[in-house]
């Protein structure tokens, strides 16, 4: 870009001249006698992005999908309907299919605690489904719960 040929339309600002391989004002019309060193790094983008507070940067486009979240509440679900049937069946099982029902419900309510806290951590990193992710960590805490204080009074009793 030459005052000769100059591009119409083009802003002020610093530009490179190749006339004279300098870095020089241009003031939208013609060059300016302003120069500077030539940038060793040509930059099209900021330098510096700030990061958010919780320092993970999330650079995709908002979605309400959270597969952990939904997950989490499905197994929550699953285990409070296991621990229903439990409490609901106790004394007309045999105790071998007893300690089976035990186990399986320990497993869903461990695997919907996971889920929930993995979640949680999703729903922080990226705007997408953090209450359902609060809901099924406190759904599965209270079953959790319930579970231990049922193994523990069933070995005191």
């Amino acid at each position: 870009m030459s005052d000769r040929n100059s591009a119409e339309g083009v802003p002020p600002g610093w530009l490179f001249d190749a006339e004279t391989g300098r870095t020089r004002w241009w003031d939208g019309a013609r060059w300016t006698d302003l120069v500077k060193p030539l940038d060793p790094v040509v930059r099209t983008s900021p330098a510096y992005t700030p990061m958010p507070a919780g320092g993970v940067a999330y650079s995709g486009a908002p979605s309400s999908r959270n597969a952990a979240a939904t997950a989490a509440m499905l197994f929550v679900v699953l285990s409070a309907l296991a621990l229903a049937a439990g409490i609901w069946l106790t004394g007309g099982l045999d105790p071998s299919a007893i300690t089976v029902l035990a186990v399986v419900n320990g497993l869903l309510v461990t695997l919907a605690f996971a889920l929930s806290v993995a979640a949680l951590v999703i729903s922080i990193q990226r705007p997408t489904r953090k209450a359902v992710a609060i809901v099924a960590l406190i759904a599965s805490s209270l079953l959790l719960s319930v579970l231990i204080f049922r193994l523990l009074d069933g070995f005191a009793g």
